[in-house]
């Protein structure tokens, strides 16, 4: 052989563990001795340099393909790529025995490519880390219905984020107001549905919207309603009944009551038994939740 061997324990032992200094083909001989006469046999041992396997150096891709390139450790050496982890599906091109290959991948997310070689009985392999870019997402939040007695600020949470940690820029391209990279702030107008847009790009240009839309209502007042003005003709005093009530726009009335005249006022209506010929005037008064009021004669 090439180099030189040990044997564990010893070699008196018939089974032994042989250690070599070198690799290559190696000859053993066992002899025995009885009564002076010697007997032996031989093996042959091929040991073979294990081969290396260098996968190259990885990184962030854009686009969903990459070009691999493998080192091979020595002649004589067989290699495939494979795709170890990682979603979807790889195709390597021209295949996966070539050690430069390009991989086009479905889909974007963080892949792990391994180059396995093969000397003879003995095999090596190494990974590479590839990162295909995945789209930024765009997060105006959800859409909203707000109520206010008087317009005042109204400041709503946004954001952009990236899986891949290359967000370059999150802005608002379209509505009212101002975006501080977290919020949306704005004072409505008046009773309208306001549309905001949020925009991220990440590195790779790609982009994402998203539309939040605020369904706003600004109160109104309430509405009083007394009655018509009447004239009435009676033989003698007897009750008398008519439709009154209050109502409220945005359906937060607070309060609907009789607040001048003689009577009562209860549950639509205003009753009372004139005592004698005259002019009478009732005054009916709605307030809502806001504190808007309203009234009617």
């Amino acid at each position: 052989g090439p180099g030189s061997a040990t044997f564990t324990p010893n070699n008196r032992t018939p089974d032994a563990t042989v250690t070599v200094s070198a690799y290559g083909a190696y000859v053993f001989r066992w002899t025995e001795s009885s009564g002076g006469c010697n007997s032996s046999d031989e093996v042959t041992v091929n040991f073979y340099q294990p081969p290396v396997a260098n996968a190259g150096s990885g990184g962030s891709e854009c686009d969903l393909d990459f070009n691999l390139r493998a080192v091979t450790s020595s002649s004589g050496t067989t290699g495939t790529w494979t795709m170890s982890s990682g979603t979807g599906t790889a195709v390597f091109v021209p295949d996966a025995n070539s050690p430069s290959a390009e991989v086009r991948v479905s889909e974007y997310g963080t892949k792990i490519f391994t180059w396995t070689v093969t000397n003879q009985s003995c095999s090596a392999s190494s990974d590479v880390t590839v990162s295909f870019s995945r789209p930024p997402v765009a997060n105006a939040g959800p859409d909203q219905t707000i109520f206010q007695c008087t317009p005042a600020q109204i400041c709503l949470p946004a954001s952009c984020s990236d899986v891949d940690n290359n967000l370059k820029t999150c802005e608002m391209i379209s509505g009212v107001g101002t975006y501080n990279g977290s919020q949306i702030c704005f004072t409505p107008s008046g009773t309208l549905d306001y549309e905001f847009v949020i925009k991220a790009t990440d590195s790779c240009n790609f982009v994402d919207y998203d539309t939040v839309v605020i369904h706003y209502t600004l109160n109104s007042a309430p509405v009083a309603d007394a009655g018509r003005d009447s004239t009435l003709f009676l033989c003698a005093a007897q009750p008398i009944t008519w439709a009154a009530s209050c109502s409220d726009p945005n359906s937060n009335l607070s309060t609907c009551q009789l607040i001048a005249g003689p009577g009562t006022y209860n549950s639509g209506s205003i009753s009372f038994t004139p005592a004698a010929s005259g002019v009478y005037t009732f005054i009916l008064k709605a307030t809502d939740a806001c504190g808007l009021i309203d009234q009617d004669t």
